[in-house]
């Protein structure tokens, strides 16, 4: 299945990157859609392998399957900033694979459209036949078989809220671990969810909870932003930019009321407190453990967002279910931080024990 974007600035960008060069990285479109011109839109996932691993092949690779933010109007799977130091460690580390999927943005699609990405994307991890993970992963790393039995979701902002959204949502999917190089599948273990979620500043907890960047500024007139909806400049459709291109449109959408139509309502499950609330208020035990991080003076999804998911989530399903760390810093401050940092190590640890079990 070709991409419809491949030569992208935000593809080249990541391909290019000095911080992601100890990773082999491959990609292909696990799902293409209709654009409203009546073309096709190839949406990407990326796979990455360290190299590490790559020149000594053993056991299984664990999966790590991280969500790109950018307040779902911008950035790509493979933006190099938005790879933390500490993640790109800590799956050298641990032996695993990232494996990182585009989603439609905002405005041209809406809500509904990325959670579906998202719901095909786990469809497409999960699936045994010959367009799956698995399937890829085989035809372009013989020696390399992927242990879909040990998965986590990993995000930031924006895609920090779709890792949790996917953690309550994946339990329904099955699946098979990996194929050798002839095709036969090798070491079964059944996909039935995720082991853990790491989401680090999440978005989108309730649609009241904004940051001064977007409830002070007033910079975007709601007459450009609905002139950009009508136009489409950036085409029918978009999975991918490079920042900051875009990144105006999230502020604008929040300022002038766009996304709360975009998601479907305040009492659509987009928003984290509701989906939260219909998951776990069925069956707790279906929310797997999860490690929240956020910066105590974050600006543009404020911590409360976090400390709110953690409320609900502690009364909902028991006080273990859920790690809260709160750290000095503004949005984004873990970018630079090593597995060196010994408080940061100690909560990796506690997740990659839930990971290996």
């Amino acid at each position: 299945m070709a991409s419809t974007s491949e030569a992208s600035p935000a593809h080249l960008l990541g391909l290019n990157s000095e911080r992601l060069s100890d990773f082999d990285i491959s990609w292909r479109d696990f799902k293409t859609v209709s654009t409203p011109a009546g073309g096709h839109h190839g949406i990407k996932a990326y796979v990455m392998i360290p190299k590490s691993v790559s020149a000594a092949p053993g056991k299984p690779l664990k999966v790590i399957v991280k969500f790109h933010g950018g307040g779902w109007t911008t950035g790509s799977a493979i933006y190099p900033p938005w790879f933390p130091l500490w993640l790109l460690e800590f799956a050298k580390e641990q032996g695993a694979a990232i494996v990182a999927p585009n989603y439609r943005l905002l405005p041209e699609s809406n809500g509904a459209d990325i959670l579906q990405d998202v719901h095909d994307f786990w469809g497409w991890l999960s699936s045994t036949d010959s367009t799956g993970l698995c399937s890829f992963v085989a035809a372009k790393h013989p020696e390399i078989v992927l242990d879909l039995g040990r998965v986590i979701a990993v995000g930031e902002s924006a895609g920090a809220h779709l890792a949790l959204q996917s953690g309550l949502t994946v339990g329904k999917y099955s699946g098979v671990i990996g194929a050798s190089a002839n095709g036969s599948m090798d070491n079964e273990s059944t996909f039935s969810g995720l082991r853990a979620v790491i989401a680090t500043y999440p978005a989108g907890a309730h649609p009241d909870i904004n940051g001064p960047i977007v409830t002070k500024a007033n910079l975007f007139p709601e007459q450009k932003l609905r002139e950009f909806m009508r136009l489409r400049p950036d085409g029918g459709l978009v999975s991918e930019a490079a920042p900051p291109s875009r990144a105006w449109l999230n502020i604008a959408l929040w300022q002038h009321g766009v996304l709360l139509e975009l998601s479907g309502g305040r009492d659509d499950p987009i928003w984290l407190l509701n989906r939260l609330r219909l998951v776990a208020g069925e069956r707790p035990d279906a929310v797997p453990p999860q490690l929240l991080i956020h910066g105590e003076e974050d600006r543009l999804a404020p911590a409360e967002n976090s400390v709110e998911y953690a409320r609900l989530a502690r009364e909902l399903c028991g006080p273990e279910r859920v790690d809260l760390v709160l750290r000095p810093g503004d949005h984004g401050f873990d970018t630079d931080i090593t597995l060196e940092a010994k408080w940061l190590r100690e909560k990796l640890e506690k997740i990659a024990a839930y990971w290996n079990s």
